[in-house]
């Protein structure tokens, strides 16, 4: 088997309620059996969800929090509890939400909710797609299936896509899903679901994974549907830079990236024979910018930018030892067509004080100081990485010798300085630019079968001192 791409556009740089509301996910809060022809991977469980303010007993502990003026929190429990508090989360002026989105409502800042996938009822090619946005109260089977906890009474709201729209044919109009956002301050939590296909006995969905053309019409995250929660920053006017060290003014120290997730279904199952994977994962993704570099003009040799991927919950089908998969013990470095190019360095965590390392340079690309990823549904984990400036610079020099084509042991200060802005080694110049929890399906098959069901509470990217 073989690592599948992200889809990132949700996380780039660069209605009402219809009568006939799909009833999704009212049976998955069962176990499922792995079909036996299939070599399936992952399963469903129903754990409860904790939150960072009182994590269930058992749980990942995790260091105090730095904090200071260049971190970034959110503790769903606390932060998001109205709607008024979504418009103004990370400097933003109003949320976003879309499927399929473009333009320019997705660099502001703020909270994005977004889906990507492939509406076989509407235009080809539609884009800025409508999301229902209504509170609601999700169904307790829903509820277990992405690993919400109870909760009292408190805010709610739910995003799903909607075929509202004149770019969809009539009888979609009503149609919904099958991704789904739901956060619930009263559980603490954030809840996402993502699947390939209806549940059998459900209808037709609104969105299905992209086909064979991918997203680009150039098979780029072909047969993959997913489904995005991002907090974009205002980097330009109040900058969070988290390689300042907060015990050392003015000079480079550790950023700390932690979140506490749950996943409640996390399924992968193939058809006899299947000689294409069927996956299914969850996973953080972290964006930084060099604000001088970017004040001089971006392009794709010059980008100025670069993000972090972390798959933390991941099953593909016909995968029962991680530990034997090569692409999943080690990281890459690698650039993203769908955006233009952007340097992506991609990587699970692996155990508690362990560092990953680089496929190709052997280089440590960052430490782990919290749970490895998962490959079923746990209840609460803290997943903490620490990226030291020397291995953000290890970056910078991997990216900078892929376009000039030499070892990044030979790369020059005058080819880093081109990549990446002669502020290149400045501390102080590299910003926070987003933070996403999402999930991604890829399921090529008819009969395949890939979802996921989790759930964040807590985010913190920042200072480690």
């Amino acid at each position: 088997m073989r690592r599948i791409g992200y889809n990132h556009s949700a996380v780039s740089f660069s209605g009402r309620r219809g009568a006939a509301h799909w009833p999704m996910l009212t049976a998955l809060a069962m176990s499922l059996a792995l079909a036996a022809c299939g070599g399936g991977g992952g399963g469903d469980t129903v754990p409860p969800a904790g939150n960072e303010g009182n994590p269930p007993s058992g749980v990942d502990a995790s260091d105090p929090f730095a904090g200071g003026p260049n971190a970034f929190r959110v503790d769903v429990a606390s932060a998001l509890t109205s709607a008024q508090a979504l418009d103004a989360v990370a400097g933003g002026q109003r949320r976003f939400a879309s499927w399929n989105p473009v333009g320019g409502d997705m660099l502001k800042p703020g909270l994005k909710v977004n889906f990507f996938g492939r509406a076989p009822s509407c235009e080809t090619g539609v884009a800025n797609g409508p999301v229902e946005e209504l509170p609601a109260a999700p169904e307790d089977a829903w509820r277990r299936a992405v690993a919400l906890g109870e909760g009292g009474d408190g805010f709610v709201a739910d995003w799903q896509p909607s075929g509202e729209t004149a770019a969809c044919a009539a009888e979609a109009r009503d149609a919904q899903g099958p991704g789904r956002v739901v956060l619930d301050a009263r559980a603490g939590a954030v809840g996402l679901y993502t699947a390939s296909a209806a549940k059998a006995g459900a209808g037709e969905p609104l969105m299905l994974p992209y086909d064979a053309a991918g997203q680009d019409g150039k098979g780029t995250n072909a047969f993959n549907t997913s489904s995005f929660v991002t907090f974009r920053m205002d980097w330009r006017q109040t900058p969070q830079r988290p390689w300042l060290s907060n015990a050392l003014p003015g000079q480079a120290g550790v950023a700390r990236i932690h979140t506490r997730q749950a996943i409640g279904t996390l399924v992968a199952n193939a058809p006899t024979g299947h000689t294409q994977p069927v996956q299914a994962k969850q996973f953080l993704a972290v964006g930084f910018i060099n604000n001088a570099c970017a004040a001089g003009g971006m392009s794709a040799s010059r980008p100025c930018q670069l993000k972090y991927l972390f798959p933390l919950a991941i099953a593909q089908a016909g995968i029962s030892d991680w530990s034997r998969v090569g692409w999943f013990t080690s990281g890459r470095v690698w650039f993203d067509p769908v955006q233009g190019g952007m340097p992506i360095v991609e990587g699970a965590p692996p155990a508690r004080g362990e560092a990953l390392h680089d496929v190709e340079t052997g280089a440590a690309l960052f430490t782990s100081a919290g749970s490895p990823a998962r490959h079923g549904a746990f209840a609460d984990k803290a997943f903490d990485v620490r990226i030291s400036f020397d291995q953000l610079r290890t970056v910078l020099r991997i990216v900078a010798g892929r376009q000039a084509s030499v070892p990044a042991s030979q790369v020059t200060p005058e080819q880093l300085a081109a990549t990446w802005g002669s502020a290149w080694a400045d501390p102080a110049q590299w910003s926070l630019l987003t933070v996403a929890v999402a999930q991604e399906v890829h399921n090529p098959y008819a009969d395949g079968e890939a979802r996921a069901g989790g759930a964040f509470s807590a985010l913190y990217v920042g200072p480690q001192d």
